[in-house]
């Protein structure tokens, strides 16, 4: 008879919990990469990395839920709130579990870089519509079509530049750590 191991074991939610306190933190850690532009709210921070990397070695519904975790969180004090949590969970989602769960099948740097090029991708156009239909409307925007039209190039080369960074130190600091932590798991 074949015994199925239990998911949130004490070590899993220690390593969980240390995992979104750092993600947690380099939220807090953020800066504008557009001041003074009509896109000054976009701020870009590495929670995305930590994120990954709890992802490729946890699995992905351990990613799902530091993303969710960590974005609850960071509506506290944000002066995106509500609004900017659900944006970045929307991004978080596409960029952090879509590849935990191909890194589960298919490892090795190769796979891990062609599937964070199309997640960079992929989460820099899922960000057009969702603010433009979403996160504008909920701010109460007088007129988020202008807001868009505005600062759509730089919503797009915001997340473009966040994805290609969090991707870097991702792959910079995989091996490193899983090793480290293959030691304590």
């Amino acid at each position: 008879m074949e015994q199925k191991t239990q998911f949130f074991t004490a070590k899993r939610i220690a390593m969980l919990g240390v995992a979104v306190a750092l993600s947690f933190l380099t939220t807090l850690l953020s800066f504008p990469l557009f001041p003074g532009t009509p896109a000054f709210f976009l701020e870009l921070d590495f929670s995305f990395a930590v994120m990954l990397l709890t992802g490729y070695i946890l699995g992905p519904i351990s990613a799902l839920i530091i993303v969710v975790i960590t974005n609850l969180l960071g509506m506290i004090g944000s002066s995106g709130g509500f609004t900017g949590a659900i944006a970045n969970t929307v991004t978080a989602i596409v960029f952090v579990v879509i590849p935990s769960l191909v890194y589960k099948k298919q490892k090795g740097l190769k796979w891990v870089i062609i599937v964070l090029t199309i997640c960079v991708l992929a989460q820099a156009l899922i960000a057009l519509p969702m603010n433009r239909f979403v996160t504008f409307y909920i701010f109460q925007i007088d007129n988020p079509a202008e807001l868009f039209t505005q600062t759509w190039v730089y919503i797009l080369v915001f997340n473009l530049i966040k994805g290609v960074a969090n991707s870097i130190i991702t792959i910079l600091l995989y091996k490193r750590l899983k090793n480290l932590l293959g030691k304590f798991l």
